[in-house]
């Protein structure tokens, strides 16, 4: 198989298709773009989310804290508690995994997000340290990622390939060498950029139709499951897309696309045209960046628009970031 997240096919094939939520206080289970579950006990509704990272060694507890709040913030809900597994393969040192440990506990508290169990074991069942988390959250009013509608505008947060950036620089520091001073400084800056709760309470207080966090497969990855997620069809504009000198310049360097890159710490959020300008400023105003890169369509083409013409936007594969991993060989 190849290395990344399951094709829809198969995610479809093997789950999606043979699992049923029998229980009345599921109002979320599994679906694709959804990246969180649902349950409502007694008019309040607890949101789920559980990813590992795999992609990274350096800063993987920050990276997991992140991406799993990120997702439970996709649904409009506040990060509360998290269970954490932390696989120790037996060569590991005791100061490897104090340095994995006490970056959890650092980042969660920043987060104010509590820890409130999980695992812990060595075994030769891997090769590098893994960490994974489930991360809990809470809201009076749950957002799916199938909300929005033909017509909505699609806003995006952040810059493209954020996360990717931080792995590739963090695990393969040579790479970094061919940034110059200003592209080193705002490589610097993209660790502070990993956290889209703040996006998520303030498109939440606005009213919008769907968010979802861009992850695995990058920008378009991403909008292909809003898109498929919401039934309808989507058209972006790629010079519309915020990509930040340094992130450019690596995937340029390194011969990968920069629109299906992992990129944690953007959000894309789906609204109504009469609140773009009020997201868009709300946004700008508590300092996060945000373009608006194209909308959702009344039929079932996802396009992506280029300065040569219409593409079409294919079903997420293996995410770029393993192409690196490939080439340079895994870190940790």
């Amino acid at each position: 198989m190849k290395v990344g997240k399951l094709s829809q096919k198969m995610l479809d094939e093997l789950i999606l298709d043979r699992i049923k939520c029998r229980h009345s206080e599921v109002v979320c289970g599994a679906g694709i773009g959804e990246d969180c579950a649902v349950l409502k006990f007694d008019g309040e509704y607890c949101v789920l989310s559980t990813d590992p990272i795999t992609a990274a060694s350096d800063g993987i507890s920050k990276l997991c804290v992140h991406i799993n709040a990120n997702d439970v913030a996709s649904s409009g809900a506040e990060p509360i508690a998290m269970l954490v597994t932390i696989l120790i393969p037996p060569e590991s040192s005791y100061d490897e995994v104090k340095k994995v440990i006490d970056e959890l506990i650092e980042t969660a508290e920043h987060e104010n997000i509590d820890i409130v169990g999980g695992h812990t074991e060595v075994t030769d069942a891997v090769k590098r340290l893994i960490v994974s988390a489930t991360v809990l959250g809470k809201t009076a009013k749950p957002l799916k990622t199938a909300g929005g509608e033909p017509g909505h505008a699609l806003i995006m947060s952040k810059f493209a390939g954020i996360e990717g950036t931080k792995i590739i620089c963090g695990d393969y520091k040579e790479l970094a060498g061919v940034l110059d001073d200003n592209e080193r400084t705002e490589l610097e800056t993209m660790g502070d950029m990993l956290s889209v709760v703040e996006e998520s309470r303030i498109a939440s207080k606005i009213g919008v139709s769907a968010m979802h966090d861009i992850t695995e497969g990058g920008v378009l990855g991403a909008v292909y499951e809003m898109s498929r997620a919401c039934g309808c069809g989507a058209v972006l504009d790629e010079q519309s897309i915020p990509v930040k000198n340094s992130t450019r310049k690596l995937c340029s360097k390194l011969g990968i696309n920069v629109l299906r890159l992992i990129s944690s710490g953007s959000m894309l959020i789906a609204c109504e045209e009469e609140k773009v300008s009020q997201l868009l400023t709300g946004l700008e105003q508590s300092g996060i960046h945000a373009s608006r890169i194209g909308m959702l369509m009344n039929n079932s083409d996802i396009m992506l628009k280029t300065q040569t013409g219409l593409l079409k936007i294919d079903p997420p594969g293996s995410d770029e970031i393993y192409k690196v991993v490939s080439r340079f060989g895994e870190k940790g």
